[in-house]
């Protein structure tokens, strides 16, 4: 059974990237955005008819320099089934470890916040507040194109501003229907154990839980390495607490890093 910020994020990339869709499957592109994986990728929803549905996603990204690679949200066929056909493809079936954290309390008393001057952006992010987003994606624009085109479609973007009036710190929050998903929070390397992740965080969840947003639930993915562990630390203070939720995906070529190769025993 879906929960209900399953059944969002699902339609969620409609809002802001191209795409085509069928009974069997459907994909994502972003022709001007082509290195960001988190716009072009498809989902295989049914088995039936499947090495048609996948020389068909593989059609749609020709002339592309993506390459095709499919994602597993809640109403995709099954890894384990998925992984026949893709394997016979030419595809690998990876596994990364991640934690789906839902708002659940209040912020806890232990949870240090910056009182620096916090911003709240609905379009395009001008330089230096796009500065932070180049350096989350370690010096390429991808992640800038993709949140800016989820800003121009209601997305929100709060950035902390230091005693210069420099932004350090972003959390940008994605809403639709009546849930709203953080995806993403960043501080500038030189800049963090200073409370400015916190305060951006703080004011994101001010923001969505004001009665006028009537957002009913608010969610986010976090990753499960040791490397991402203080990150969670900062959520579950702020009020979240989340369980074990992998990721799957089938990847043509290399795999991106943070994947590893699913093993027939892991089913």
């Amino acid at each position: 059974m879906l929960t209900p910020s399953d059944k969002f994020e699902i339609h969620a990339p409609k809002k802001y990237l191209e795409y085509t869709e069928t009974p069997a499957y459907r994909a994502f592109r972003d022709r001007e955005n082509q290195s960001s994986g988190a716009s072009n990728f498809a989902v295989l929803k049914s088995l039936e008819g499947a090495d048609q549905s996948i020389a068909a996603v593989e059609a749609y990204y020709a002339g592309m320099r993506s390459v095709p690679k499919f994602m597993f949200p809640a109403d995709a066929a099954p890894p384990a089934q998925a992984r026949i056909p893709l394997t016979k493809a030419g595809y690998v079936l990876c596994r990364r470890p991640a934690v789906r954290m839902h708002l659940e309390a209040r912020p806890s008393p232990l949870l240090a916040a910056h009182k620096c001057p916090v911003v709240m952006a609905g379009g395009p992010l001008a330089m230096p507040a796009a500065s932070l987003l180049q350096e989350y994606g370690e010096g390429q624009d991808f992640a800038l194109k993709l949140i800016d085109r989820q800003l121009a479609k209601g997305a929100r973007a709060f950035v902390a501003l230091n005693r210069a009036e420099v932004p350090v710190s972003i959390c940008v929050g994605l809403g639709y229907a009546d849930a709203f998903c953080i995806q993403v929070l960043y501080t500038a390397q030189t800049q963090r154990r200073q409370g400015y992740g916190a305060a951006v965080l703080l004011a994101a969840l001010a923001w969505a839980k004001a009665p006028e947003q009537a957002y009913g639930e608010i969610f986010l993915d976090c990753g499960a390495d040791e490397e991402d562990a203080p990150a969670r630390r900062l959520f579950e203070k702020a009020g979240f607490a989340g369980a074990q939720a992998p990721m799957y995906g089938a990847f043509q070529s290399l795999v991106p890093p943070g994947w590893q190769q699913c093993t027939g025993e892991e089913f």
